[in-house]
């Protein structure tokens, strides 16, 4: 369908109009204010406007990506030309809020995929369901510190939405391999003739300060 056509247009301009009504848009610019080339494909069959904002908006823009697609998806769902267009919201905000869901759903599926393969080898290492539970728990505490930490810290530096998946990936690793140590530490001391108490104590005594200091 050619942008000379009227349900092109219709649509646009529904599009555009829902734009300009979202309190933080200064301006909306297409084909049907400047009648520009520029803004027109080749074929004549894909357009593209732009939206502006204020500078009072640009902080925390990312989060409005949402809502302004909804806005968008509504003014034209009752439309009848609707069906024969896809629409899509691009620019900095967009990419930068589509990153930040790709890098937390990568995150929470890194979490379940490692997590069972993890506590399955533990389970056959150690034998014991309450000895292979503590590098997990342990892990899963230091992820917890870790993006605690990355939230205090985003508030004052510039974060790339990456960090989430790495500090899962590497607070599961540290702490499984710390936990690892300790008990591992801890069995050998029991194997020795050393009570429980005992054990403990030399454990964390030894392997306990290399954990810290590392």
């Amino acid at each position: 369908m050619s942008i000379d056509s009227r349900p092109f247009r219709d649509v646009l301009l529904a599009l555009t109009e829902a734009a300009a009504q979202e309190p933080y848009v200064d301006r909306v610019v297409s084909y049907l204010d400047e009648q520009d080339s520029s803004f027109v494909s080749r074929a004549g069959r894909e357009t593209f406007f732009v939206a502006t904002v204020g500078p009072e908006h640009a902080a925390g823009l990312a989060a409005q990506v949402p809502a302004f697609r909804n806005a968008l998806a509504q003014a034209v769902a009752n439309h009848s030309a609707a069906v024969h267009f896809e629409v899509h919201v691009t620019g900095e905000p967009a990419l930068e809020w589509d990153t930040r869901v790709a890098s937390v759903a990568d995150a929470r599926a890194l979490e379940r995929v490692a997590l069972v393969p993890a506590a399955l080898v533990l389970v056959l290492a150690f034998g014991a369901l309450v000895a292979a539970a503590l590098p997990i728990v342990v892990g899963l505490y230091a992820i917890t510190c870790a993006l605690a930490a990355v939230y205090v810290a985003g508030a004052y530096l510039p974060m790339a939405v990456f960090v989430l998946p790495i500090v899962t990936m590497v607070g599961l690793g540290v702490g499984i391999d710390y936990s690892l140590l300790l008990v591992t530490r801890f069995r050998e001391e029991l194997s020795s003739g050393l009570g429980p108490k005992d054990a403990a104590v030399r454990s964390t005594t030894t392997a306990g300060k290399a954990v810290v200091v590392s």
